[in-house]
């Protein structure tokens, strides 16, 4: 079986995991649960957090997951978390439980608070090897297959000293004792860097040791150049630095090619060692390579952002020019808070003397509008064809001028949008010329701003409104009362249904049949807002109806009430009419 353990604080990114936010399993439902008032996962772990507040300990929380290799009775389970609450004093701590169904198999999550009511925390000291202990006697009882650990040793003993002979034994005829300590190829730092550039870092370690036996120094700096890759001295030491900019240790990607070479006796250079193998070669300095690649970065960065430079109104604009460090990634792209902005479109209109966009009844161009690393595309299929031509792109440029003039702000969506666009196309190798992007902004700006934006000179011209409520984060959201939330949930949920309307107008002059309302939204489902949206929809639809039954009974008996006032008042000043009626009742 695998089973784990980690200390944290708790909050946010422990509940969404709990609650598998990303989908990673076919199903997810809360379990058992000790000492806690609030019901369902998000809460109980909310509450956990709270609890921890008080703790004279930074990480209060002890979530512990297992996942056995086959399933499990309720009898065995109950046997797994007795012994480990046994193990850890945890017979007493409030926890909560969630239960993952992943490939037909369950595994679970418990999270323990580790406060005692003197404010200080249990201690865990050694608690990778004792979790092995107690994993080692789970699958003795269970029939599963012997896993060796890292602390073989160590549970023997630890068995042999609580008297536990007999399982002692079997460890020993499955050949834990005389087993050597298995070892992760990477640790898992490496193998997050390894995720997040997409470099091998096995195959860069065969590289390396591979050149470092045949070649010299000097040869060996050439043939990893060959692979865009270069030696530079360190702080401590010589560096490999990759293609994707990254940094690693020489010695360290040495010995990780020589261990997996399958020696046995692997190489075990040392930092000395590495310098003193490039003790002749005068290596540039890493931060000197550091300032070369960031001014090159900005340099492009500025080429690639004049369109931001063009636009006083905008936000990338305003926060590339304050150079907030707070506001910059890694990677040196510009991240914008969720602000509830306002976007003006004014005077939208053709330039004079400009070419116009050469359209055909027969062409459709359709233009992805959606964001390329979410993997979500909306398309707007539109009847007609952009001839990208000289005399457009200046068409389009005298245009944002002529916004500049006017005072004609982007709305954050939308540049972001725009900016993601060519971020992705380059990550891609399908990168595309930034003024040919310039050609999207008419669009960006028809999806994304919360006026009617009139698409250029078409052979049917439409007008169009998508409208769409500012996105909330998930803090701001949390901290809403119920009342609130339902509020906020229902006035987006009638702007959803407006543009939705206006979407379905589109399509129908057009001629093509548009998507389902849910998935409408689901095509714009990055923020809690619109995710709330989405899985409350028929509790909305049918609050909808409520609202316009109240709204029509409202207005029939403001009807009755002015006409019983007008009444009132013609009897007030014409007593023909109250004679006339003493004669009907005769």
């Amino acid at each position: 079986m695998i089973g784990g353990a980690t200390r944290g604080k708790g909050g946010y990114n422990l509940w969404r995991h709990l609650r598998d936010d990303k989908k990673q399993n076919d199903a997810t439902f809360a379990g058992a649960s000790r000492g806690l008032v609030q019901q369902g996962i998000t809460d109980q772990i909310k509450e956990l957090t709270n609890i921890g507040r008080y703790a004279s300990h930074s990480k209060p929380l002890y979530h512990v997951h297992a996942d056995p290799a086959k399933d499990w009775t309720a009898q065995e389970w109950e046997a797994y978390w007795q012994d480990y609450e046994k193990e850890f004093s945890l017979t007493k701590q409030p926890f909560s439980e969630s239960i993952h169904v992943k490939h037909g198999r369950e595994h679970r999550h418990r999270v323990y608070s580790l406060l005692l009511p003197s404010g200080s925390c249990l201690r865990m000291d050694n608690d990778h090897a004792r979790r092995e202990k107690i994993n080692r006697l789970a699958e003795l009882r269970t029939g599963e297959t012997i896993t060796p650990g890292a602390h073989n040793r160590a549970v023997i003993k630890a068995l042999e000293a609580e008297g536990k002979t007999a399982e002692a034994q079997r460890l020993r005829d499955a050949g834990l004792w005389d087993i050597q300590k298995p070892k992760a190829r990477l640790k898992p730092q490496e193998r997050a860097q390894q995720e997040r550039t997409h470099i091998d870092k096995a195959g860069l370690a065969r590289l390396v040791l591979t050149g470092c036996k045949k070649y010299k120094p000097e040869l060996l700096m050439v043939k990893l150049a060959q692979f865009n890759c270069r030696i530079c001295m360190g702080e401590k030491g010589p560096v490999v630095i990759d293609q994707s900019g990254n940094v690693h240790a020489f010695n360290r990607l040495v010995n990780l090619g020589s261990k997996a070479s399958g020696h046995k006796r692997p190489l075990k250079m040392t930092m000395e060692q590495a310098r003193t193998y490039f003790n002749h070669i005068n290596l540039p300095l890493y931060s000197n390579a550091k300032k070369e690649k960031n001014h090159e970065g900005k340099r492009t960065e500025k080429q690639n952002h004049s369109l931001s430079t063009d636009l006083s109104g905008s936000l990338w604009s305003q926060q590339h020019s304050k150079g907030n460090p707070g506001l910059a990634g890694r990677s040196g792209r510009q991240t914008l808070t969720h602000r509830p902005d306002t976007a003006v479109a004014r005077n939208h209109r053709t330039a004079t003397g400009s070419n116009p966009v050469i359209t055909g009844e027969n062409f459709a161009k359709a233009i992805s509008t959606g964001k390329l690393n979410r993997g979500v595309t909306h398309v707007a299929s539109l009847s007609h064809i952009i001839l990208i031509t000289p005399d457009y792109i200046r068409d389009i440029k005298a245009r944002l001028k002529q916004a500049k003039q006017e005072d004609w702000h982007f709305y954050r969506r939308a540049y972001q949008n725009l900016k993601d666009q060519q971020y992705w196309l380059d990550q891609c190798n399908n990168s595309i010329d930034s003024n040919i992007l310039l050609l999207l902004v008419e669009l960006f700006l028809s999806l994304f701003f919360g006026g009617s934006v009139t698409i250029r000179n078409k052979p049917y011209p439409i007008a169009m409104n998508f409208g769409l409520p500012a996105p909330i984060s998930d803090a701001t959201w949390n901290m809403m009362s119920d009342d609130q939330q339902e509020n906020i949930l229902f006035q987006s949920f009638l702007l959803y249904r407006a543009s939705y309307r206006n979407y379905q107008k589109l399509h129908a002059q057009q001629n093509r049949i548009p998507v389902t309302f849910e998935y409408f939204l689901n095509l714009h489902g990055k923020d809690v807002l619109t995710q709330m949206v989405s899985k409350n929809t028929d509790y909305l639809k049918n609050k909808f109806i409520d609202w316009q039954n109240r709204k029509m009974d409202a207005e029939n008996a403001k009807i009755l009430q002015e006409t019983n006032n007008a009444m009132t008042w013609v009897k007030q000043n014409n007593s023909e009419v109250e004679s006339h009626e003493n004669i009907l009742k005769i």
